[in-house]
């Protein structure tokens, strides 16, 4: 199964769906996600789960606790 398949199916579980995904360097990719026909914001995949936190992390302190929801931890950590 490649990473858009699992993206989907993981954003499917919490009622999601992937509208677009844009690869930003080695090992990272920007996520567009809504609901359907309804809002649409903004996500991030990497394939090292450290930078996961650390990227959730530094959002949660500039933006508040709210503002971040990490749907997935790696398998591979």
């Amino acid at each position: 199964m490649n990473v858009i398949t699992r993206l989907q199916d993981e954003l499917a579980t919490a009622g999601l769906r992937l509208r677009k995904a844009q690869a930003r360097g080695e090992g990272r990719l920007t996520l567009e996600i809504g609901t359907g026909d309804g809002p649409v914001c903004a996500g991030q995949w990497h394939a090292d789960a450290d930078a996961t936190e650390r990227v959730a992390a530094r959002t949660r302190a500039l933006c508040g606790a709210q503002s971040v929801d990490v749907l997935a931890r790696s398998e591979e950590r």
